[in-house]
């Protein structure tokens, strides 16, 4: 509310005010009189992340009733303050990777990247916090996306992973926002077998003076690698 006072009698000290400047979205504001006060309001609702900075800034003129009329200005300043109305979003919805199963513990597979249209440091990008799901062999740093190997893989153990990234917001109880996508793991065989014989050791008998060509023995060798 707005009070301007004019020392003038009736009716040269009648005020009638104006917004006669915006530095943005001028007409999203209306001023009216109330019980003597001039009200500036909104006409319609204000997107924090559409204002420079927050900041609004107005010029109000207030005008008197005399012939001719004299006026004043004053400045006004309007702060929006940010609703967390956008939730966290992955750069895709699903990272598929293939990365070979001799990579060391610590190594990094991934980083994965999530953005937040809010713009204020509460619950913007500032504010994400990033977890992981589906695998104590990998671990994801909240703060950077940085999805690393906590152990020596083995593809003859487990050949996929899939699992479930979350990037959650500043906002707290059910203002909160989460953002998710899948990761995808396939890894890769690496030739880290030598082949192994089904039986050892093997004997064989043989009949002297047998023909060329005569079968011995049939032995057989398979690789844990596939």
């Amino acid at each position: 509310m707005l009070p301007a006072t004019d020392e003038d009698s009736p009716p040269n000290n009648f005020l009638t005010y104006t917004i006669i400047s915006a530095s943005v979205f001028r007409e999203y504001f209306s001023i009216i009189m109330v019980e003597g006060y001039a009200v500036i309001s909104v006409t319609r609702p204000l997107d924090y992340e559409m204002v420079p900075k927050g900041m609004i800034y107005l010029t109000v003129m207030a005008k008197d009733g005399g012939i001719p009329s004299l006026n004043s200005t004053v400045p006004v300043t309007v702060e929006v303050i940010d609703e967390n109305d956008n939730p966290p979003e992955f750069s895709k919805s699903s990272y598929i990777i293939k990365i070979p199963e001799n990579l060391i513990a610590g190594a990094t597979v991934l980083v994965v990247n999530a953005t937040d249209l809010d713009s204020s440091r509460e619950f913007g990008q500032a504010s994400l916090i990033y977890s992981l799901e589906g695998s104590s062999q990998f671990r994801l740093n909240s703060r950077s996306g940085e999805l690393t190997t906590t152990a020596l893989l083995d593809r003859e153990q487990k050949s996929e992973y899939i699992l479930i990234v979350r990037a959650v917001d500043g906002g707290v109880g059910p203002q909160q926002k989460t953002g998710i996508a899948t990761v995808n793991i396939t890894i890769l065989d690496i030739n880290d077998n030598a082949p192994v014989w089904q039986e050892e050791p093997y004997e064989a008998n043989v009949v002297e003076m047998s023909p060329i060509n005569t079968d011995v023995i049939s032995v057989s060798a398979f690789s844990p690698s596939y």
